[in-house]
């Protein structure tokens, strides 16, 4: 173990990490995949309190209208909280995955690599949607959200 690793019993488990646990996951392959999917997109049970830091940004935002690849956005502080994600720093607080998603997409813009204007084609999630689950994998998955959300143990 080098100086930077967090000894194991130390280290904390996401949630989703313990929502996989408690998981009958299918075999690997589609429904596999699905199963997780599904579990990945379980909110944290404090997900909805709202910080004051996030509601100035969605206010930033909201003022450009969602739009934030304008360098007025960048110099107003995405600068630094794109150079910190980037660079592997850890966030000094959560922040909701749609402005981490839009702030990377700012300096991918500023640095060249979205190119401005450009839209965003549809989601694949429809294809994955579509796809027909081996009942057990269904059932097993539903029983587990609705365990999960209701703090209810799974046999």
């Amino acid at each position: 173990m080098n100086n930077l690793e967090v000894p194991d019993h130390l280290r904390t488990k996401s949630h989703f990490e313990l929502l996989l646990e408690a998981a009958n996951l299918p075999e690997p392959g589609l429904a596999h995949f699905i199963a997780r999917q599904r579990l990945w997109r379980i909110p944290r049970p404090h997900a909805s309190t709202t910080r004051p830091q996030h509601l100035v940004l969605e206010r930033f935002l909201k003022r450009r209208g969602g739009r934030i690849d304008s360098d007025e956005a960048w110099r107003a502080g995405l600068d630094k909280v794109w150079k910190g994600i980037t660079s592997g720093a850890k966030l000094k607080q959560n922040m909701p995955l749609t402005y981490l998603v839009q702030i990377l997409q700012a300096g991918w813009i500023q640095d060249g690599t979205w190119p401005r204007g450009h839209v965003v084609q549809p989601s694949d999630d429809e294809l994955v949607q579509a796809a027909v689950l081996p009942s057990s994998a269904s059932q097993s998955v539903t029983s587990l959200v609705t365990n999960t959300c209701t703090g209810e143990e799974q046999e």
